[in-house]
């Protein structure tokens, strides 16, 4: 088992991922001796994380998980086989062959976005930046929400 420890001073950092269970979270040095731990997930098998203020969205096992990072439970949760590439401003971004696909964890609404080549994806305040087929496009994000309804 793995436990990715949370840690924050005004906003949430991931301090580390270690194996097993730590016996003392003083193990993990963070920068700041005011910073303390605001959670311990015991999660398995993590392919991938993206934190965006008090969420943190893991990719484990068969989907994509999205937690509150005060509580620790699961406020979303998307299954398939998809790549983890963001979570900004309550938006999940995960990418599955040449499709973008951009979730609202509020709703579950969908919205995606195709690509000539094998896509990887980053979403912003200012927007999302996609590369695929060798080329890199940029939407703003007001054209992102658009989308999405």
């Amino acid at each position: 088992m793995r436990r990715l420890l949370v840690a924050a001073l005004a906003v949430p950092v991931v301090a580390s991922v270690a194996s097993g269970a730590p016996k003392n979270p003083g193990s993990v040095t963070p920068p700041h001796s005011d910073w303390g731990l605001v959670h311990d997930f015991p999660v398995e098998n993590v392919r991938g994380a993206a934190l965006s203020g008090n969420r943190l969205a893991l990719r484990v096992g068969g989907g994509v998980s999205v937690y509150d990072t005060s509580s620790g439970e699961v406020v979303f949760r998307a299954e398939g086989g998809d790549r983890l590439e963001d979570l900004q401003s309550g938006i999940l971004v995960t990418t599955s062959g040449k499709t973008v696909k951009l979730r609202r964890v509020e709703d579950g609404r969908v919205a995606r976005i195709r690509t000539r080549g094998v896509s990887r994806a980053q979403l912003e305040r200012p927007g999302l930046f996609v590369a695929g087929g060798r080329r890199v496009t940029f939407t703003p994000m007001a054209d992102v929400l658009r989308r999405l309804g």
